[in-house]
């Protein structure tokens, strides 16, 4: 489901080198060293349990693709995940793959997570979305869109 362009806000952070577009009611909360938090502020009033994105960007020593086993990397710890989608495609024209998942956390119980990667040569950015709620396709349709509207600023 494709969210409207006119209740999207469009972020550009020079610290990820990335542009990003996310719903009305989405913030950036922080950026610093290679990484920036976005925060849906509509949806609750207790910060630590509203959705957000996570994004980050990391030079890689060499341009071998590590994509897969970064991913699989991110999985570790989420023990009794079920994985509700998982693909390869192109992210601004770069090869990017995104899995999404739902599990149970020990502080947040239910949640739905959506973690990407994407990488151009010896550049990598990681994206992860976090949802805590019984209700969360909306927000997984937020993070999914969210990853396929990334631009990568390379100059």
């Amino acid at each position: 489901m494709l969210i409207e362009e006119s209740e999207l806000i469009h972020f550009y952070n020079p610290d990820t080198k990335t542009s990003i577009e996310l719903p009305v009611g989405w913030e950036e909360q922080s950026a610093a060293d290679g990484t920036a938090v976005y925060v849906d502020l509509d949806e609750d009033d207790n910060d630590e349990k509203s959705p957000r994105l996570i994004v980050s960007i990391r030079a890689l020593p060499s341009a071998g693709d590590v994509r897969a086993a970064v991913l699989d990397a991110m999985l570790s710890g989420l023990d009794g995940a079920e994985v509700l989608d998982r693909r390869e495609t192109l992210v601004d024209d770069s090869p990017a793959s995104r899995i999404a998942l739902r599990y149970t956390d020990g502080e947040l119980g239910p949640v739905v997570r959506v973690q990407g990667v994407v990488q151009e040569d010896d550049v990598l950015w990681t994206f992860v979305g976090i949802a805590p709620g019984e209700t969360t396709s909306e927000q997984r349709n937020v993070f999914e869109n969210a990853f396929d509207s990334v631009r990568l600023i390379l100059l």
